[in-house]
């Protein structure tokens, strides 16, 4: 996995098992959880926790 040009190899994860990581200028966790896997393809979706968006509201309304 390659987050922000750093790249960290994650093994003997489950199906559906959250990985967390964090973007840098942030203290509030991103997690990937990968559904499914192919022979060349994953499948999964981010997600972002309520707080981080909750602090980006904040602050893009203390920018106006």
């Amino acid at each position: 996995m390659t987050v922000e040009d750093k790249q960290f190899e994650k093994k003997n994860r489950a199906m559906n098992e959250p990985i967390f990581f964090y973007l840098s200028g942030t203290h509030i966790p991103q997690e990937i959880v990968v559904n499914k896997v192919g022979k060349n393809t994953i499948s999964g979706y981010v997600s972002i926790p309520k707080a981080n968006s909750q602090t980006a509201a904040t602050a893009s309304k203390s920018g106006n």
